[in-house]
């Protein structure tokens, strides 16, 4: 079984992720800076992830 490159999501949807990624991020980014609870590699990794995230799911132009 294939899966489709990209989601089914409408802008409603993206929008609502995209504000989901957006606070995930601002919770990774606290924990680096802030409370220094992740090391810098973990912070990379998580940061890569999301981005991927953003690319798979087409959330960069949201709000174009």
């Amino acid at each position: 079984m294939t899966m489709p490159h990209s989601a089914l999501l409408d802008h409603d949807q993206k929008e609502i992720v995209r504000e989901y990624i957006f606070l995930y991020v601002s919770d990774v980014q606290k924990k680096y800076y802030k409370d220094k609870s992740l090391s810098e590699s973990d912070y990379e990794a998580q940061m890569r992830k999301i981005s991927e995230i953003i690319e798979v799911l087409h959330l960069k132009n949201v709000y174009a």
